[in-house]
């Protein structure tokens, strides 16, 4: 089995990024305009075009595409529970968000991706996004270094102990990730290589499911080396996994359902076990995965394996 800490590890850094992208996806209180609630009709509109505009300005290169509306998770108790919790001068910018897409590219969601792209969509203006960055470097220690591109500037704020992650601007989106990453989309924004579009393997997830929820999220994993697929620790889910689609709706407690492709029958079976498994080990002495384990619903079909959790308002509410 891994070490435990190495999974802790990759786990901190999957945390640590989404957290540093929300944080990067928009400024403070006056940053933008104003908006007027928006009619369910407009949002579903609005909703379509922010994904097939991300789409167009995605890379090729990703394996994983995980997007969040972050207007209706920011209402949910979920996401209130998260701005609760989050460090003051991180709420301010969580205000802005409107959708946050990150292109993944990786041979498993245990391992550390070797590109990793973030899109924003955000109501705000650049000049006073990029003063209040400088302001919260500064008062970190920090400064935010400047670049250029294929002439475009890339931003770096370096801070809190990291200087992997940049950000620029095009076409009213904010691009955050690795440095190659947001280079790659200014290449692609200029003309240069292809789009997520041209992954048929990713699409054909895509347009199989309901990307008006909450989140959603395809993945597809390459083949894992024998040497390594032997290592895999059990406590790990995706290991023999092919492909991967999620969809969350928070809209009214959390409906999720999440189905998983494997390469062969009898890992799809492991998993209906390993569930199996965990309640017997962990229902009784932690009430809260308790609650979640017994609405976990796992049906499996020769290599597919499709989970649906269902968890009304109060019962999420119990578990935060």
């Amino acid at each position: 089995m891994k070490n435990t800490q190495s999974s802790f590890n990759r786990f901190s850094f999957w945390a640590l990024s989404l957290v540093l992208l929300l944080a990067l996806s928009a400024c403070g209180k006056g940053c933008g305009k104003e908006e007027s609630p928006q009619a369910p009709e407009e949002a579903a509109s609005a909703n379509k075009e922010q994904n097939t505009s991300i789409l167009k300005a995605m890379p090729d290169g990703k394996n994983i595409l995980l997007s969040v509306d972050w207007k209706e998770f920011s209402g949910s108790p979920l996401g209130i529970k998260f701005q609760e919790s989050a460090p003051p001068e991180l709420k301010s910018y969580l205000q802005k968000v409107e959708r946050l897409t990150l292109g993944i590219g990786g041979p498993s969601i245990e391992k550390d991706p070797d590109d990793i792209l973030g899109i924003a969509h955000t109501s705000i203006e650049e000049d006073k996004f990029l003063s209040e960055m400088q302001d919260e470097a500064q008062k970190t220690g920090g400064e935010l270094a400047q670049s250029e591109y294929q002439g475009v500037k890339i931003y770096q704020g370096r801070n809190a102990g990291r200087d992997d992650f940049f950000i620029s601007f095009i076409d009213g989106k904010v691009l955050m990730g690795l440095k190659k990453s947001v280079e790659k989309a200014i290449d692609l924004h200029q003309g240069k290589g292809k789009s997520i579009e041209t992954n048929e393997t990713l699409m054909a997830k895509y347009h199989s499911i309901d990307t008006g929820k909450t989140l959603w999220l395809v993945a597809s994993f390459p083949e894992e080396p024998a040497a390594e697929a032997a290592e895999a620790d059990m406590m790990e889910m995706t290991p023999g996994v092919g492909e991967m689609d999620v969809v969350a709706d928070l809209s009214q407690g959390a409906q999720v359902n999440a189905g998983l492709n494997f390469k062969d029958a009898e890992k799809a079976k492991e998993l209906e076990g390993m569930v199996t498994m965990y309640k017997s080990l962990f229902g009784a002495s932690n009430p809260k995965l308790a609650t979640i384990l017994n609405k976990l619903e796992v049906k499996v079909q020769d290599k597919r394996a499709d989970l649906k959790l269902s968890l009304n308002e109060e019962e999420l509410k119990g578990l935060l």
